[in-house]
Parts: structure tokens; C-alpha cells; sequence
């Protein structure tokens, strides 16, 4: 499959079209046809070689797409082939993400407004609701609201 890859030039501009082997799922995981991936700060830092993958983590740069389910592993549950999803994946013309990692795209959504969600809002959500047990009625302080995750904070918040 085709995937986007830093060359030599680890430069903001410095990228190629490069080949891998098509990835093969897990149980727990599902393959998507990607149509459309997010660009944020992390993806750059990446490309420029500081910011490494996780060592079990995809070496292919890019942490967010949006596409269609085209295989999942016989434990997903909720997700078929031809669901619009979203999920953490890469550069590339096909991701495997683990369930967990997959929103199914709203209706009112096209795939590249959808590519740029994952990484922000579900590091937001995560941060408010699941580690800072934020409830209806608190008082949140944002900091950094005009960056990705604090936009996604603050819409999340209301």
C-alpha cells in the first residue's frame, strides 16, 4: 500500500510517497480504507524526529483518519464493513486501529471534517471526563483554549 513517509529532509516540507505491506488485523481490531487524515502538531514533531512512535505503535506518521471499515476481527463488536469511522491510524491508504479507538462519524460529518477530531477531542474528553471526573454543573479553567485540544475542551465542556 501507498504511505506518506519523512524522507532524508526530515523538513516540514520533506515528505514522500512511499510503499509498506498492507496491515493485517487482530481480533480486537478492524481495518479502514482511509479517505481523509488529520494534521496536528504531534504529526509534525513526528516527522522531524522528535517525537517517536510507542515501540507496539505504527511506524507509519499520522495520528488521525477517517474512512470505511473494510475487514473487522471476529471479537469487534458494534463496528461492520462499510461503517464510517474515525479512530487514531496513519498516512496511509489502509489502518488497523483497535476498537477502542474507532467513532462511528455522524451523518452531518464529511471524512475530512471527521479526520480531525480523533486526536483532539478524544484527548479532551479523556482529560476532563474520564480523568478529571468532570460533572454537569463544575467549573473547568482551560488553559491553552485556542490550541486543538482546548478548542475541543471548551465545545466539549458546553
Amino acid at each position: 500500500m501507498k504511505v506518506i513517509q519523512a524522507g532524508s529532509n526530515r523538513t516540514i516540507g520533506g515528505l514522500q510517497i512511499g510503499e509498506e505491506n498492507e496491515p493485517v488485523i487482530g481480533n480486537n481490531q478492524m481495518k479502514i480504507a482511509v479517505k481523509a487524515a488529520g494534521l496536528n502538531r504531534a504529526d509534525i514533531l513526528q516527522r522531524m524526529g522528535h517525537y517517536p512512535p510507542p515501540p507496539s505503535a505504527s511506524k507509519i506518521m499520522g495520528l488521525e483518519v477517517s474512512g470505511e471499515i473494510v475487514e473487522v476481527g471476529e471479537n469487534v463488536d458494534g463496528f461492520r464493513v462499510g461503517d464510517r469511522v474515525l479512530a487514531g491510524g496513519g498516512y496511509a491508504e489502509f489502518a488497523v486501529v483497535d476498537q477502542g479507538s474507532v467513532m462511528l462519524i455522524p451523518d452531518n460529518m464529511d471524512f475530512v471534517q471527521a479526520a480531525g477530531v480523533a486526536e483532539v477531542f478524544l484527548t479532551g474528553y479523556q482529560a476532563m471526563f474520564l480523568l478529571g471526573k468532570l460533572k454537569a454543573g463544575e467549573t473547568v479553567l482551560i488553559y491553552a483554549g485556542a490550541g486543538g485540544v482546548g478548542t475541543a475542551a471548551i465545545q466539549l465542556t458546553k
